[in-house]
């Protein structure tokens, strides 16, 4: 299943649950988030806990 068919399918499932349409600031920061993604803009799991002074087995 691809990125972007993953996010369509959780927003999907929020909006059954909240009924309320996304507002346009959440749009663009859902818009901002994928393009990090997609650029490599992001950290693993592993990485954050590591940056946080954890360790993640």
């Amino acid at each position: 299943m691809t990125d972007d068919r993953v996010i369509a399918e959780l927003l999907e499932i929020a909006c059954d649950i909240d009924d309320e349409p996304l507002s346009e600031e959440t749009l663009q920061r859902i818009a901002e988030a994928r393009e990090d993604f997609r650029t490599g803009r992001c950290k693993t799991l592993k990485e954050v806990m590591a940056d946080l002074g954890d360790s993640f087995e």
